[in-house]
């Protein structure tokens, strides 16, 4: 886009006016309208863009991998979710006060764009860049199905006559090959195991079970914790090793997938049994 720029500066004003025009009062043309306007233009693009391509992204991680919540860059997600604040500081600042050249009056928007870069910044700083996890696992042969993977509507129950059979085959792998216990457990795992494709395993989860692979998966993880639990088994191992033992490999997504189906924390749910 920078280069777009001086090249057109250069055309014009070594071809068109003959003259310089962009810098002929040794200023930039930063604080003009028009400048200003382009500028707001290309970070909307860039900022759909973005979006866009992490909605996708999000959606095909929770539709084909069991650990997803660590592969979901939330710091990326915090980077863009300050990049609407930026732009809507901008856009206020359009309709509040359009005289961009006069620094005095806009200091206020100056102090708000510097918080936010330090927050991006902070953020990056404070994201942990080693991964254990693979970036291969996304490149595994399921490309050709993502349009259907991270489909919001995947098509009536009766274009899959075998549902309830497949349902009873994926059900017997997690409760009697325990599938669920590996932590990087993907859906082409599961479909290699049916002799079947991606694509088909997403439709008999999502349209049997009513879920994404990622909660049908941690459904199993968390059951099976609690099982353990009510066995007695907390009292020689702590809570997060036997949620590792079931396939979890964080703390938070452990945390966080117990809250949405049992409605309360791991913590509680030992106290409440305790009081038994």
């Amino acid at each position: 886009m920078y280069l777009l720029y001086t090249l057109i500066i250069f055309i014009s004003d070594q071809w068109l006016t003959e003259e310089v025009f962009f810098y002929k009062d040794g200023r930039d043309k930063d604080f003009d309208l028009w400048y200003q306007l382009l500028g707001f233009l290309s970070l909307t693009i860039y900022l759909t863009a973005s979006l866009r391509v992490y909605k996708k992204y999000k959606g095909l991680s929770y539709a084909t991998l069991s650990f997803a919540d660590s592969v979901l860059f939330k710091w990326a997600e915090r980077f863009l979710t300050a990049f609407v604040l930026l732009l809507g500081i901008r856009l206020l600042f359009f309709i509040l006060n359009p005289e961009w050249a006069e620094f005095g009056r806009k200091f206020w928007y100056y102090l708000s764009f510097s918080g936010l870069f330090y927050f991006i910044s902070i953020n990056g700083y404070n994201n942990n860049i080693r991964s254990a996890t693979s970036f291969r696992i996304l490149e595994e042969p399921i490309h050709q199905d993502t349009s259907a993977l991270i489909s919001e509507h995947e098509g009536p129950a009766e274009q899959i006559p075998d549902l309830e059979k497949r349902k009873e085959q994926i059900s017997l792998l997690m409760t009697e090959q325990k599938l669920y216990e590996d932590p990087l457990l993907t859906i082409t795992i599961v479909a290699d195991r049916l002799g079947t494709h991606s694509k088909k395993v997403s439709q008999i989860i999502n349209l049997g079970f009513g879920m994404n692979f990622n909660d049908y998966i941690n459904t199993y993880r968390i059951e099976s914790v609690i099982q353990k639990i009510d066995a007695g088994e907390i009292s020689s191992q702590t809570i997060m090793g036997l949620a590792y033992d079931a396939g979890f490999n964080s703390k938070s997504t452990f945390n966080r997938a117990f809250k949405r189906l049992k409605n309360m924390t791991p913590k509680e749910y030992v106290d409440k049994k305790a009081k038994k």
